[in-house]
């Protein structure tokens, strides 16, 4: 084991792992060496999610999975920092006596800090901030992708999420900042594809009052000579303007794609959720639906939210129907203590909030796979992934529809390429999320 080595496991999403690789380039500035293997390790930083129940539960798993560890790895010590920590603070020293210290959103500095022997064996937690060394990060992703956090925080006021709580009000990066970080990637990797993320990538800019700031971004964006592929993520209906679905038309570099959540469409339940109505989530979809450039939508639906009837639910799935989404992501209604809607009556049983899922889910692999199935024979450019985890005989890559890991994938059962090139791919077979093809040019 080597001195001043550390572990960093990211757990949760897309915008965790951008701190993650705030802490990485941090910690490696301050010659810490940054290990893939806990047990070579002398100490272990976890980067946690709190937004549910199934997500700190999974932290906690992980913590005591490393902490078990020890005796055996000769482990010094497990660090903890993130969201679950912001959630939970000072209750949580007593519930995992395993953990040596903990640390809040954005307490890189503080944690680092720690690691030098400037502190105690203390919670360090406070009001997150954005991370100000925005352009000092070591992305782990693949060379040919990077992810884009444009802000921090959010100002929605959706009655179950625990996200300004636990990450604060909106906050967002210079417009000028963003641009130079998406140069820099670009100078010191091959980059394919950009994806920006937020908690809702349409409010960007408003705390900073720049009106339309996420098509104010994208033009500077598209003036660099960047990656060919810009992915939108996680963009809430009610701000999504025309503008943006016209640039989305005649861009070719703007992927056609929007991670589009829209958790229900009954306008009672949506009152109480805090969100938009039904007429303006239509209004959307309509003109996703209408465009001479197909865009692909992907959504997230939740059913068993307090009051939900059965005439809700089938609202629901005749949404489903009626827009046939491209990809959709379901959840079932987890009350979070500290949210509003935690107090809301009356409550959907599990077993039927569980039922109401199964067919919600049912009915999108259906409309998944007879999408899939009509791209049979046709031509559609992949950008290759690399082998297939689980066969040395497969390659697996991704067409503009298709966001990593969330989506389906494209596997290659025939031609050659390298991980980060683009390939025309003619799909020969499909399935409920993935396709199959060959390689044609």
């Amino acid at each position: 084991m080597k001195e001043k080595s550390l572990c960093l496991i990211s757990l949760g999403c897309p915008k965790n792992l951008v701190d993650s690789e705030h802490l990485i380039a941090l910690l490696k500035r301050a010659g810490f060496e940054i290990t893939k293997d806990p047990h070579t390790s002398e100490k272990v930083v976890i980067n946690t999610c709190g937004f549910i129940k199934d997500a700190v539960q999974e932290s906690i798993d992980v913590i005591l999975e490393i902490s078990q560890q020890r005796a055996k790895s000769n482990l010094k010590g497990v660090l903890v920092y993130g969201c679950m920590v912001q959630r939970y603070g000072n209750s949580l020293p007593r519930l995992l006596p395993e953990v040596e210290a903990w640390f809040g959103v954005g307490q890189g500095k503080e944690l680092l800090s720690y690691l030098m022997g400037n502190g105690g064996n203390v919670i360090r937690l406070k009001r997150p901030y954005p991370l100000d060394y925005l352009s000092s990060r070591m992305p782990a992703t693949p060379p040919y992708m990077a992810y884009l956090k444009v802000s921090e925080g959010c100002d929605n006021k959706c009655t179950f999420c625990m996200i300004p709580k636990i990450r604060g009000r909106l906050r967002s990066y210079p417009l000028k900042d963003l641009v130079e970080e998406v140069r820099r990637l670009c100078g010191e990797r091959d980059l394919k594809e950009i994806i920006l993320i937020a908690q809702d990538l349409t409010q960007y800019g408003k705390d900073l009052g720049i009106e339309s700031g996420l098509i104010r971004l994208l033009e500077e964006l598209l003036r660099l000579n960047g990656p060919p592929w810009i992915r939108l993520m996680y963009l809430n209906p009610w701000g999504i303007e025309k503008g943006l679905i016209s640039l989305i038309e005649s861009e070719e570099r703007l992927c056609p794609y929007l991670d589009v959540p829209i958790q229900h469409i009954d306008d009672s339940i949506l009152t109480l959720m805090g969100r938009g109505g039904a007429k303006r989530v239509m209004e959307v979809l309509d003109l996703l639906r209408s465009t001479t450039r197909r865009v692909a939508i992907r959504t997230t639906l939740m059913v068993g939210f307090p009051t939900e009837r059965d005439s809700s639910f089938k609202k629901l799935c005749d949404l489903v129907k009626k827009y046939r989404f491209d990809h959709l992501g379901a959840f079932i209604y987890s009350p979070e203590k500290g949210t509003k809607a935690a107090r809301f009556t009356p409550r959907v049983r599990r077993d039927t909030a569980q039922r109401r899922y199964d067919k919600l889910m049912d009915l999108q692999r259906e409309i998944s796979r007879i999408s899939n199935e009509s791209l049979i024979g046709c031509e559609v450019e992949v950008l290759v992934e690399g082998a297939h985890p689980e066969s040395v005989d497969l390659l697996v890559g991704r067409t503009q529809f298709m966001a990593p890991e969330i989506d389906g994938s494209v596997l290659i059962n025939r031609g050659f390429a390298r991980a980060g090139e683009f390939k025309r791919v003619k799909i020969t077979e499909a399935y409920d999320y993935d396709l199959v093809g060959e390689i044609v040019g």
